[in-house]
């Protein structure tokens, strides 16, 4: 096997993992019914408290790549995942399962940032498009599978068996010892290496700030779906249960189709693509809103899975081009804590927003979502980042 195969293999398999926090949601209701005595806010921090705590580990990313080898980082992600999930079926007491989410939330920070600078570290340029796009399609389809497989184990077998899905972490751990060379970041070029550890630094241009604003609007709007799905397709009486992961199979899966073709995408709207994600997932999210039938809602969901696609691919092969060898690193890390840290807030800011606006059901909460993703198409449209990358660079 070729060396980048080999590369792409560790990648894809980390990239398999990002969107686990999807083996939890469907456990919440049954978890809270064997904890009556937790409230229930308490009980959706399973959910909340990891992407709270993986700000700090993606922050840390670009620190520690100068210490540690990737390989290193990466290995010690995959055991704090398996250590995280396989524990809990075994925890009585809910707040050493909320401590267990804690430690799931460093793992989800180190495996989110290391992955994704693994792409620029590993590929040339000319190669990047098509690795992001299908590991995008990893990504998603991480979630597909977490989201069935779940929701079914939870029915048939109980909540605590779910998180034994965690333990698809070891099969990317012995891919990461096989594959993943023992190197520490940009050692192939030790000039820019030497030039890192003299401390000498590489301000971002204006463009990574701007690419930093439309992740935090684009992953402030996009958990509306997760948040809310259950409770708009069932108290419209648009479905039961077993349909609210049906639509969620739905965007994630078509989500994961559409990654394949990410290259063929942006080389038709060209420097237009966040945009074209942007509008196609605001329109997506304001249909389901507007759905008065679940066939509707499918159509909405798969606009929305289509354009989360494409803004998370073109949102970091973006940030790939406005940074250096220098700067990268630190870079994808603030990129990916700003993510996981606008959606944790989500709630925070479509529940008031839909109230002041339009009223404060999950079908305005998914309005208040559409109308700022519409917005941000706008302003993508206007604003062209790679206009900050210097000339001859």
């Amino acid at each position: 096997m070729s060396p980048s195969n080999k590369y792409k293999m560790v990648i894809f398999s980390m990239a398999f993992l990002t969107m686990s926090l999807l083996i939890v949601v469907p456990t919440l209701a049954a978890t809270a019914k064997e904890y009556p005595q937790v409230p229930i806010i308490q009980i959706m921090y399973l959910v909340a408290l990891p992407t709270i705590f993986s700000v700090p580990a993606s922050l840390s990313m670009g620190f520690l790549r100068k210490k540690f080898s990737s390989k290193a980082i990466a290995v010690t992600g995959m055991i704090l995942f398996l250590i995280s999930g396989l524990t809990i079926p075994f925890i009585e007491d809910f707040y050493m399962i909320l401590a267990m989410r804690c430690v799931n939330g460093i793992a989800l920070g180190i495996n989110g940032a290391i992955h994704v600078a693994l792409i620029a570290e590993l590929f040339p340029p000319q190669e990047r498009a098509d690795v992001m796009g299908v590991r995008t399609s990893f990504y998603t389809g991480g979630g597909l599978v977490y989201s069935l497989l779940s929701g079914y184990i939870v029915q048939n077998y109980g909540w605590r068996y779910s998180y034994y899905l965690y333990a698809v972490a070891a099969l990317a751990l012995l891919i990461i010892l096989a594959y993943l060379p023992s190197k520490k970041v940009a050692e192939a070029n030790q000039a820019v290496s030497s030039t890192a550890a003299s401390s000498v630094k590489e301000p971002y241009n204006w463009g990574v700030y701007f690419i930093l604003f439309m992740t935090f609007i684009a992953y402030a709007c996009a958990p509306v779906i997760g948040n809310n799905m259950a409770m708009h397709i069932t108290g419209r009486a648009l479905g039961d249960n077993s349909m609210v992961g049906v639509a969620l199979a739905i965007n994630v899966g078509f989500g994961a189709l559409v990654g394949i073709w990410f290259k063929k995408i942006a080389s038709v709207t060209k420097r237009y693509t966040y945009a074209v994600g942007a509008l196609t997932m605001g329109m997506g999210l304001s249909i389901v809103g507007l759905a008065d039938s679940f066939s509707v809602v499918a159509i909405g969901q798969i606009l929305a899975g289509f354009g989360w696609t494409v803004i998370v691919s073109q949102g970091n092969m973006l940030m790939f081009q406005n940074t250096t060898t220098l700067n990268r690193a630190m870079a994808i890390s603030i990129m990916v804590a700003m993510g996981n840290f606008a959606q944790f807030l989500c709630p925070n800011i479509t529940v008031p927003l839909a109230s002041v606006l339009f009223g404060n059901t999950p079908a305005d909460r998914f309005l208040v979502a559409g109308s700022g993703l519409l917005i941000l198409s706008v302003i993508a449209a206007l604003v062209d980042p790679k206009k900050a990358i210097p000339p001859n660079t």
